[in-house]
């Protein structure tokens, strides 16, 4: 202890005592009181500054004494933050005592504190200068304090009085014990106290700070508090925690009835905040409450339920109680109040619930009851039951499955229960029953009831209702229902004889006009085919006019009988379209060979605008959409005296290849009235009388059109104004085709399907010897061989000495008409090839069927269009005859010139021998169809319409051949395997070239006749 560095003095002996217990105390507080972290460090922090402060006492050499003089303020000036947290954590029972940005600002003013021995500059703020005494030879460093020392200071001072506030405020708390309160109180005032004195130089010891020995009673006075007075534990900590997480309001009271301590709740509920410690209760809370603490001396619990008036929206249920300490004496007392607001509404609810549940079961007419299951113990029946059961309802209440199985009728007790009880294991019951009242009526009951869980078991809730009318209603009903079925099917059979007379009359109306069709087509087609024989004959003009008048007549008369038939098959909904490919120049081709005459004859223009901008092939049925063009452009000429008249066509283009065609017929006629527009498309109907006699018509072509443009999708419509004109607008929907049109030379002509069909053997089977010689005559002189015969008998036995190429049939005949006799073929193996095209004056839907069942390959109407009957004829002849042909294989070379173009050896027989014919038909194919051929092709080829170019190339083949230009065919056959494989056809076009130019030169060199 003497040695040269370190000199001992009596005051170090507290110095360690004081850091000894310090250390010890803090040590066991940051082990064992988790709740005072800001106690541990306090205390570990007073026992570093008196082991420095001792180490400057003791240091003999000025050096040491200074760096310890120096360090001994880094934990001093930390102190009295630690002071505060402590006090502050003790009163409050927040184990951390301040936040962060509390901790932050606290710590400020320590830490630049601390950081003086560091920094030289902030140093000289800190200690102004020193000066040395000597004590024997003990030195004493005397310190000339600077201005940062004194913000230090007063800093300090601040803080440790503040918590003396704090303590001395907890000492009026009843959750804290004053004992250690008090304790705490002076272990920390007191080294203030001494220091205070110190820094006035009021010790009797100078140069010595009696201090931090004196925090040898602190250490004391926080021990008994911290061991003895168990302060800091984790309880008050847990306590506060669990209280101020608490839901319900609670309030701490002193022994004076004072405001000590509250919850969050009580701030939350009742707005007592800390503003209002101290205050007595009494003026804090409503005034409803003051009963509750009137004359209250702590011996007994109090409880009350009471509202915050004064619109007590709030209902709580108070308790009032003392706290006691270990010795019974009284600490102060506890407010707890728990809400009741809800439960007291439920309450309410409830209770007018059952108010209107009882009013409601009371006064209805049903039975509502209420029973526990499975004990089937009565526990609600309303008052209807004795109105329907004539019991009284005590009765069932004593014994209800007795008294109840006794009330039902006899033939129904049996089975009654049983099924009620299986019924309910399921959850409900829906019963009917009868019951007997004591009077002996009987009553029908209608008895539901469902199984429910109330939380103590379960119960079952049924309504019965008496349904003794509504079943004597359903009796009656039934009674009624039986009646009503007998009236029902007499009814029924009235209507099933009215249904038989009207499909009878309707087969009638079918038939008659069968007949009417049959009758009237029959002359028409006679006089139709001999006018055109007689025009290919060389009349004069004025017999020409008369022959172009009677066909004229005649057919306007087959127009007006085929109007009557479209529109009787409308109406039975027997029209039917069809769905073929074609191109619009075909049916303005067809149009304009209709109407382009009489335009003419009236002195009209007739234009067609945007068909060229229309798709090349479309998908519809072309013959209803040129048959709406007829009657509207028909109308439009016959209406209008000069001028032009105009069809505008525009395609709109949708989706998945569907389009609309737009179409517009105008006229500069003479108009239509409002009230004529108004009923111009009714059946039957025209503008007025005077327009009837002075146009003719039957008022059916509109109406027809306008159903046949709705068939096809669209709408017909029409605008028209009186001396202007009109313009009759119609869309229809069509879809795109995937062909192109063929090339010019295709064929498609009469005189080249003629071609086609040359000296093939026909059987004409008809009864009528006017349309027999007509058929024979022209089909004769279009190079067919036709064999007539006038009944079904005689055409079985011309079959079975030639088969025929093709059979043309009529369907009403004498000995045995068409349908049997088709029938009679077709049974024979040998002729169910055999083409038959039926050719009858019935034009109806249902005829052109029953030909098809008969077994016909094709039907055609009387009259017969010469056009349409050789399409048919080469369909069904041509591609048989074609198909039997052999396909001969592509050559390269050319064969000797020494063949002749023509072989007529070969072509004669193929018109019977008809040289005149023969060469007619020759000059015509070198006309019309040999110069455009390869242009045509070349087109198609270069276009990549290898089908069309087939097409092409199948037509020549077949047409020179049938004239005997055998070579000329083979070059065709050629071309048209290598236009099927889409292959060259150079070398090949170029042979057939040739072989045209060798044809075209023999047919040059013919005779003239």
């Amino acid at each position: 202890m003497n040695s040269p560095i370190l000199v001992y003095t009596p005051y170090l002996w507290p110095l360690w005592m004081a850091a000894g217990l310090l250390g010890a105390l803090g040590l066991y507080a940051w082990r064992y009181r988790a709740a005072a972290l800001p106690f541990a460090l306090l205390m570990l922090l007073a026992a570093a500054t008196n082991l420095l402060y001792s180490l400057e006492a003791a240091a003999a050499a000025l050096p040491l004494k200074m760096l310890a003089s120096e360090w001994r303020f880094v934990p001093c000036a930390f102190l009295p933050p630690m002071v505060l947290a402590t006090a502050r954590s003790y009163y409050t029972g927040a184990g951390h005592g301040f936040s962060a940005l509390g901790w932050a600002a606290l710590l400020c003013v320590p830490t630049l504190t601390a950081l003086a021995p560091l920094v030289p500059t902030f140093h000289a703020l800190f200690r102004d200068g020193f000066h040395l005494e000597w004590r024997g030879v003990q030195p004493v460093l005397l310190w000339e304090n600077g201005p940062w020392f004194t913000v230090h200071y007063l800093y300090g001072s601040l803080l440790i009085w503040t918590s003396c506030a704090l303590l001395l405020a907890a000492l009026r708390s009843p959750r804290l014990k004053r004992s250690d309160t008090l304790l705490l109180l002076l272990g920390i005032a007191l080294p203030d106290a001494v220091d205070i004195l110190f820094q006035l130089r009021l010790l009797p010891v100078r140069g010595f700070n009696f201090a931090f020995p004196a925090t040898v009673f602190t250490g004391l006075c926080f021990g008994w508090a911290l061991l003895r007075g168990r302060a800091f534990e984790a309880m008050p900590l847990a306590r506060r925690i669990v209280l101020d997480n608490l839901g319900d309001p609670l309030l701490i009271l002193d022994p004076g009835l004072r405001l000590a301590d509250g919850n969050r709740a009580a701030h939350a509920h009742w707005a007592i905040g800390a503003a209002d410690l101290g205050r007595p209760a009494k003026e804090c809370l409503p005034v409803a409450w003051a009963d509750l603490l009137d004359g209250y001396d702590g011996r007994e619990p109090r409880r009350k339920e009471a509202g915050i008036e004064p619109e007590r929206r709030r209902v709580y249920r108070l308790a009032l109680s003392p706290i006691l300490e270990p010795g019974g004496g009284l600490l102060g007392h506890l407010l707890y109040g728990h809400e009741i607001t809800a439960h007291k509404a439920a309450e309410t609810a409830l209770r007018d619930s059952e108010q209107r549940f009882r009013q409601l079961a009371d006064n209805t007419t049903d039975v509502f009851w209420v029973a526990e299951w499975p004990s089937i113990k009565l526990l609600y029946i309303s008052p209807a039951f004795e109105s329907i059961w004539s019991l009284p309802r005590h009765a069932l209440y004593r014994d209800p499955r007795r008294r109840w199985r006794a009330s039902v009728h006899p033939g129904d007790r049996t089975r009654l229960w049983r099924r009620w009880r299986e019924q309910m294991e399921g959850g409900q019951s829906e019963l009917e029953y009868r019951i007997v009242r004591p009077d002996g009526g009987v009553r029908w009951i209608e008895d539901r009831s469902r199984l429910i869980a109330d939380g103590r078991g379960f119960r079952i809730v049924g309504i019965a209702r008496d349904i003794t009318r509504a079943k004597q209603l359903s009796e009656e009903l039934e009674r009624h229902r039986h009646h009503l079925e007998d009236l029902v099917a007499e009814r029924t059979a009235q209507l099933e004889e009215a249904r038989r007379q009207a499909e009878s009359a309707n087969a009638a109306k079918g038939s008659f006009l069968a007949n009417m069709s049959h009758e009237i087509r029959t002359p028409i087609s006679a006089v139709l085919g001999l006018a055109d024989l007689c025009l290919q004959t060389g009349p004069s003009e004025r017999q020409r006019g008369y022959l172009l008048k009677i066909k004229g007549a005649s057919t306007g008369l087959l127009g007006i009988i085929n109007d009557i038939l479209d529109f009787s098959k409308i109406e039975a909904g027997k029209l039917e379209l069809e769905d073929i490919e074609f191109g619009l120049d075909e049916v303005l081709e067809r149009l304009a060979a209709v109407v382009a005459e009489q335009a003419r004859e009236r002195g009209l223009e007739l234009v067609f605008n945007g068909a060229e901008r229309v798709s090349a092939r479309l998908v519809g049925d072309p013959l209803r959409l040129g048959q709406v063009l007829i009657n509207l452009v028909g109308n439009a000429i016959k209406f209008s005296a000069r001028g032009t008249v105009a069809v505008d066509f525009r395609e709109e283009t949708g989706e998945d290849g569907v389009s609309v065609l737009h179409v517009a017929v105008s006229d500069p006629g003479i108009g239509l009235t409002p009230a004529q527009l108004a009923g111009l498309f009714s059946p039957f109907s025209q503008a007025d009388s005077s327009t009837t006699r002075r146009y003719g018509g039957t008022g059916l072509g509109l109406a027809i059109s306008r159903r046949l443009v709705e068939m096809m999708g669209g709408t017909l419509s029409a605008a028209s104004e009186y001396g202007r004109g009109s313009v009759f607008r119609f869309s229809v929907r069509l879809r795109a085709g995937r062909g192109v049109a063929s090339p010019s030379g295709s064929g498609a002509d009469t005189d080249v399907l003629a071609g086609q069909l040359l000296g093939a053997d026909i059987l004409l089977v008809e009864d009528n010897v006017i349309n027999r010689e007509i058929l024979v005559e022209l089909l004769g002189d279009r190079g067919l061989r036709v064999r007539p015969v006038e009944n079904g008998l005689q055409a079985l036995q011309a079959v079975a000495a030639r088969k025929p190429d093709a059979v043309l049939m009529d369907c009403q005949m004498p000995v045995m008409d068409g349908y049997e006799t088709c029938r009679a073929l077709r049974a024979n193996p040998a002729y169910r090839d055999l083409p038959i095209i039926a050719l009858t004056a019935n034009a109806l839907g249902s005829d052109r069927e029953r030909c098809l069942e008969a077994g016909m390959n094709a039907y055609l109407a009387k009259p017969v269009d010469l056009d349409a009957l050789l399409r048919a004829l080469a369909r069904w002849v041509g591609s048989a005859r074609a198909a039997a042909e052999p396909v001969l294989p592509a050559a390269s070379g050319t064969d000797s010139d020494s063949t002749p173009a023509i072989d007529m050896a070969a072509g004669l027989p193929r018109v019977d021998h008809n040289r005149e014919l023969y060469f007619r038909l020759l000059r015509k194919f070198r006309d019309e169809h040999l110069p455009g051929f390869e242009v045509a092709f070349r087109a198609a080829a270069a276009a990549g319409h290898w089908e069309a170019a087939r097409r092409s190339a199948h037509s020549l083949k077949g047409t020179a051949r049938t004239l005997g230009a055998e070579r000329l065919g083979d070059r065709a056959a050629e071309l048209e395997v290598l236009a099927r494989q889409a292959g060259p056809v150079e070398e090949a076009l170029a042979g057939l070239a040739v072989e045209l130019d060798r044809v075209a030169a023999a047919i040059d060199a013919l005779p003239e006749e």
